[in-house]
């Protein structure tokens, strides 16, 4: 079984956490990068090696970020 290393980044860029993991395939690996996100967690990267085989960029959580930055400017949500 393959090697993977999954990277959480905060939204403002700086790492949260990794975690390494065994899977056998780069499917499983990804899978497991979505059940394992937390809040907070801007983005992630899946690394096989030196290789990255998946990132998910600000993709969860965005309708979040953008709903609060209008309440904040005064604004009501959509």
């Amino acid at each position: 079984m393959p090697d993977y290393e999954i990277c959480y980044i905060h939204r403002d860029g700086t790492l949260a956490c990794t975690l390494s993991a065994k899977c056998r395939n780069d499917v499983h690996a990804k899978v497991l990068a979505h059940a394992m996100k937390f809040d907070g967690c801007g983005r992630f990267e899946v690394w096989r090696g030196r290789k990255l085989v998946y990132e998910r960029p600000l993709h969860f959580g965005h309708a979040t970020l953008v709903e609060d930055d209008l309440v904040g400017a005064g604004s009501s949500p959509p």
